[in-house]
């Protein structure tokens, strides 16, 4: 609710002085918190006006990534998921602004293991490591080291070595406060099966 509210009025001040260009921040903040409540028509039509805003106004290299992103993460349209992971890469190719990379693989990551795409979950966490490897953070150290670890799990997985990976990312999760990453991680510990919408939430 908090967050719903402070969104409203970021929309509420962009309208009232004319930056329609901030629009797209705004509503991918909105579509998760839809996202996040369960709502992911209504979230999906929201990022699908923040796309239509970055694209008429030119934005897609400062947000287009981030928002393709949210879309993948939030549709259960396979096709439209697929497409907007891809329209995402090659935007990222063809070169962006910095935080798309990171709010994209992180999107991308969490949008294939919904889908149980082990292989895609590899492959953006790969690509988010190459991006980061002269400059490695914890934070995308983390979303790399947990994605890699859950998709080994999906994909069946289960030596004493992968347990020790889960429960040292738990642990990091739970220390950073990183709360909305723990569940399927702790499902994965019970040996039980994990559920999606949990890789995205936490900045």
């Amino acid at each position: 609710d908090e967050a719903r509210e402070q969104v409203q009025l970021g929309l509420d001040l962009v309208a009232a002085i004319g930056a329609k260009r901030f629009e797209p921040f705004l509503q991918e903040s909105l579509a998760r918190v839809l996202l996040y409540e369960g709502q992911k028509p209504e979230a999906v039509e929201i990022i699908d006006n923040a796309l239509g805003t970055a694209r008429e106004l030119k934005m897609m290299t400062f947000i287009g990534p981030w928002l393709l992103g949210t879309l993948a993460l939030a549709t259960d349209d396979a096709d439209r998921r697929e497409q907007s992971l891809e329209e995402g890469v090659e935007l990222l190719a063809s070169g962006c602004v910095g935080h798309n990379y990171y709010r994209f693989y992180q999107n991308a990551m969490e949008a294939c293991f919904n889908a149980e795409d082990w292989a895609g979950v590899n492959r953006f966490a790969g690509e988010l490591e190459a991006y980061t490897n002269a400059e490695p953070v914890p934070w995308s150290d983390f979303y790399i080291g947990r994605g890699r670890a859950l998709a080994e799990y999906g994909a069946g997985q289960r030596s004493d070595t992968l347990q020790a990976r889960l429960r040292e990312l738990r642990d990091q999760a739970e220390a950073a406060q990183l709360s909305l990453t723990v569940p399927a991680l702790e499902a994965a510990l019970a040996g039980s099966k994990m559920k999606g919408g949990s890789m995205s939430a936490a900045r």
